[in-house]
């Protein structure tokens, strides 16, 4: 029998921390603006900037600095976190952001949607001075990546330092791109740690690039996490999918933006349209949108399917070892890969309900059952196989 939303946030909050996808870093913060699909307003704009769009020309290149913590863990309100809460005050804050590749073996080439969506990707960018930095503390690798952008790599120690801070510097001022990966040093099984030092790192970073563009200039930061951390729910419950693993925030800060929460559904395959919409516009190019894209496509995040009036209907892809899903903003579908992973799933008694979970599909109600416990495959096996058949 399918319980009532309350039902299932207390039965979810008796099994777990109180833990909050975002922290409210000042008291300020749950005052800062939380916008629905549908319902957003430009970008409040700073002094002496203009409303972020796609068609925006800038005065002149300005870099865009990708940052990626493996792992970012989930915030919590007992652990300090300077950096992330000054971040969040000045960012928009994509808080559905979802990791759509969470095999062991994925790549940062499959956490951007593949390598022909990074060769397509750099092609679109050809015409486009494109020098990229990747600053490394902690490697991910990154074939395609490597192979097609070329990029200028330096590996450095945790606080930042390298063997030749003048080229360091120098290479940076050049850049129109820098990637960062970052893997903080902590013990993997203590999140407070993993936390604080992931804030330390962030805080440097923000330093560094004060360093090389100064104090009246400052790059645009797209801040988010490669992989979150695995977090197991108390017994007697049990996690159909691990959300904190997948579901992470995105912190987009750039010289226009203020402190907003954004709903709309966005994952990482949106991340390679994102940094092309932002390098284009920075030499007055336009960015094209489909008026009517793929509901299961990538998209900008500068895109009006996803700021502007209408929202979009998203139908994001998920990949995991075991099983395959497909993420709305209303729904997630698990499919084992066994029925799902080429698309043959045995789909011969479908009409009937006690197939879906003879198939082992599982279907979990958003945003309400957030840690993906009560299963609804059988309330609603009709939705489930409408998304399937229509995937």
């Amino acid at each position: 029998m399918l319980s009532s939303g309350k039902e299932r946030g207390a039965k979810q909050a008796a099994g777990t921390r109180t833990v909050r996808l975002l922290k409210p870093c000042t008291t300020a913060y749950d005052k800062l603006p939380l916008m629905l699909p549908g319902r957003l307003p430009p970008f409040l704009p700073r002094k002496g900037s203009v409303p972020l769009t796609d068609s925006t020309p800038a005065p002149g290149l300005t870099p865009v600095w990708l940052v990626l913590f493996d792992p970012l863990p989930l915030i919590q309100s007992d652990v300090p976190s300077a950096a992330f809460e000054t971040l969040e005050i000045q960012s928009l804050v994509f808080e559905q952001y979802l990791i759509q590749d969470l095999r062991e073996s994925a790549t940062l080439d499959d956490y951007l949607g593949g390598a022909d969506a990074i060769t397509d990707w750099a092609r679109t960018l050809s015409l486009l001075p494109r020098a990229v930095v990747w600053l490394q503390l902690g490697q991910i690798e990154a074939t395609a990546f490597s192979a097609v952008l070329q990029p200028a790599i330096f590996p450095l120690s945790q606080d930042l330092s390298s063997t030749d801070p003048e080229q360091l510097l120098s290479t940076l001022k050049l850049a129109s791109m820098v990637l960062v990966t970052v893997r903080p040093v902590a013990d993997p099984a203590k999140v407070a740690g993993i936390m604080e030092a992931a804030d330390a790192v962030l805080s440097r970073l923000k330093n560094l690039a004060e360093t090389v563009y100064g104090t009246s200039e400052a790059p645009m930061w797209l801040v988010t996490g490669f992989r979150g951390v695995s977090r197991q729910l108390q017994q007697p419950f049990e996690s159909g999918a691990d959300e904190s693993r997948m579901h992470v925030p995105l912190w987009w800060t750039d010289a226009s933006s203020a402190g907003t929460r954004l709903q709309s559904l966005c994952g990482s395959f949106d991340l390679l349209p994102t940094l092309a919409a932002l390098l284009k516009r920075d030499h007055g190019s336009a960015t094209a949108v489909a008026a009517d894209p793929a509901p299961d496509g990538p998209l900008s995040l500068l895109s009006p399917q996803l700021q502007g009036t209408e929202g979009a209907a998203r139908l994001l892809r998920i990949r995991h070892d075991a099983w395959l899903g497909l993420r709305t903003s209303q729904y997630f579908l698990l499919q084992p890969m066994e029925t799902g992973a080429d698309g043959a799933d045995d789909r011969a008694d479908n009409n009937a309900d006690a197939s879906d979970e003879a198939a082992g599909r599982r279907l979990y109600l958003k945003p309400d059952d957030y840690w993906n416990v009560n299963d609804c495959i059988v309330s609603y096996g009709e939705i489930a196989r409408e998304m399937a058949d229509g995937s």
